[in-house]
């Protein structure tokens, strides 16, 4: 960082900190919008996900889904021979992704 400002023009590193509050607001405003979109993904009331509803929430393809689980990243239900993931687990990675 000290190589990059002392080569710099003090004008455009003094443009940049200056635009800084507006980027910091923006990922903000878009980190919102990114969470109200999975909550509004949901199917209300399930406790567990397919493979396609866990990628549809993470925003990762069902083989990047069924990695994580062979990685322990995310849980299967025991319960069925189909892929069951629990809800709570993805919606945790999801919050731990962003």
């Amino acid at each position: 960082m000290e190589m990059l400002a002392s080569n710099s023009d003090p004008l455009i590193l003094a443009q940049a900190i200056a635009a800084l509050p507006a980027l910091v607001r923006r990922v903000t405003t878009l980190e919102a919008e990114i969470a109200a979109l999975r909550k509004a993904a949901r199917p209300s009331g399930k406790k567990c996900l397919s493979l396609k509803e866990s990628a549809e929430i993470l925003g990762v393809s069902e083989k990047t889904v069924s990695r994580f689980i062979e990685r322990k990243l995310l849980r299967r239900s025991p319960l069925t021979a189909l892929v069951r993931i629990p809800r709570e687990d993805v919606e945790a990675l999801a919050m731990t992704t962003i």
